[in-house]
């Protein structure tokens, strides 16, 4: 073999163990790679630790923390120790979701908090989902702990990357709340507590704290303007359950001032109208939210219906004295439920001219 086929089998052999390293290197990096994105996000509490005085209220915040994964939606229960904590409200300011698969709810009886929620845009960032005021209720140590919980990726599978939980462990001293100074060192005056006020759900004392609903804002797509009369019956109208409702109550009525007493269980979105439940004449669908407080205001809905057209009525016409002179048309019509808007007279075949229930009184002259 002479030195040149000697020289080419070498650089061969270099050549196959060089693209061998390289393809090894590149699984290896690859699966480095997906080491690194996959299971990175947690959810967290914060703070995740603090001191405070029987009667005393606190917020916390429930965070996602992505870890540098892009992510956009998160679904997660958490439970709290309802003797020594006890909820007083959630809130969804300064969330990052602008979209809730579920409503943010709580339950003082069961210790229980349940959210879920999207976002169309993905984020990076640790970023806050929603907040929770906790009351301190008796002395020792109240513990807020994630359960079931997902955090789903951007990737277009909605891979669920989670790694950990870390929840909330909170001390109850017996005492009065230390004030805190304010920025002129005067101390802050200690807000009084509101007191409880006390309900029954399964069976079992509760506490609430808060205000009762406000009234239900109430729209329909088929009955647009309350101030409107209209010639048909079957509809819907429709309102949006706060998250803390728990009870509704809705009925037609004919009195503005109605107080509804008939309950709809589960809570609803929607109430159909028909034949069934409306009729001619001025109604109102009347409406009241209910949450851990009580029942709130309601909303009397005006509902104006006429399906009956005006009965046949009399044109008289009144000649022109002189030969060249136009004839006189008076006429009046009654309807008993809406009255008369306007009529509407088509001489030949022009265009329909509209004439005021004034006018035809008085007379059209043509």
């Amino acid at each position: 073999m002479s030195v040149l086929s000697q020289n080419s089998l070498f650089l061969k052999k270099i050549r196959d163990t060089f693209s061998k390293k390289i393809e090894f290197g590149f699984v290896v990096c690859f699966l480095f790679t997906l080491s690194l994105t996959a299971h990175a996000a947690d959810l967290v509490v914060t703070p995740a630790s603090g001191s405070y005085a029987t009667g005393q209220t606190f917020t916390v915040t429930i965070q996602a923390d992505p870890k540098g994964d892009s992510v956009n939606a998160v679904e997660a229960g958490l439970t709290f120790d309802t003797t020594k904590l006890s909820v007083v409200s959630v809130s969804k300011a300064g969330s990052a979701f602008s979209l809730w698969t579920t409503e943010p709810v709580f339950s003082n009886t069961a210790g229980t908090i349940t959210f879920g929620g999207g976002s169309p845009t993905p984020f990076t960032a640790k970023s806050t989902l929603m907040s929770v005021t906790f009351k301190a209720l008796t002395e020792g140590g109240g513990v807020v702990a994630f359960g079931t919980a997902s955090v789903l990726a951007a990737d277009g599978r909605g891979t669920d990357v989670l790694k950990s939980k870390v929840g909330g462990n909170y001390t109850v001293t017996a005492g009065t709340v230390t004030p805190v100074p304010t920025p002129d060192g005067t101390p802050e005056t200690p807000k009084k507590t509101p007191e409880p006020t006390k309900l029954t759900e399964d069976n079992s004392a509760a506490l609430a704290y808060g205000d009762p609903p406000r009234a239900p804002e109430v729209g329909s797509v088929t009955f647009l303007d309350p101030e409107v009369w209209y010639s048909k019956v079957d509809g819907a109208f429709t309102w949006d359950l706060p998250f803390d409702v728990n009870g509704l109550r809705a009925e037609i009525t004919a009195s503005s001032t109605n107080i509804p007493k008939t309950d709809i269980d589960p809570p609803v979105e929607e109430y159909v109208v028909g034949k069934n439940n409306l009729s001619d004449g001025i109604q109102y669908l009347s409406v009241q939210f209910k949450n851990q407080v009580g029942w709130g205001a309601v909303m009397n809905r005006k509902i104006l219906i006429d399906t009956t057209a005006p009965p046949l009525f009399t044109i008289n016409v009144r000649a022109g004295t002189t030969p060249s002179s136009f004839p006189l048309l008076i006429f009046d019509a009654q309807d008993v439920t809406s009255g008369i808007d306007h009529y509407e007279l088509t001489i030949a075949t022009n265009e329909p001219v509209t004439v005021t229930p004034d006018e035809a009184k008085l007379g059209y002259l043509l």
